[in-house]
């Protein structure tokens, strides 16, 4: 699963498996926000809203477990 960690200038962070690599902006659709999951296709990255919304619903779910 790829996850947008932070844009830094005209780069993107990509958190994939936990490790971090960086990509240029130009490769993602305007669109992306950090924490999207994002996917390739035809060498343009674009959020796949339904997995962001699966992912921060299991946050928001862990965080609840915690008690935070």
């Amino acid at each position: 699963m790829l996850i947008i960690e932070r844009f830094v200038e005209d780069q993107v962070i990509i958190e994939e498996n936990r490790i971090l690599k960086k990509y240029p902006r130009a490769l993602f659709d305007p669109s992306c926000r950090e924490g999207d999951v994002i996917e390739e296709t035809d060498g343009v990255y674009y959020p796949n809203k339904q997995k962001t919304e699966e992912l921060r619903k299991a946050v928001i779910q862990r965080l609840k477990n915690l008690g935070l």
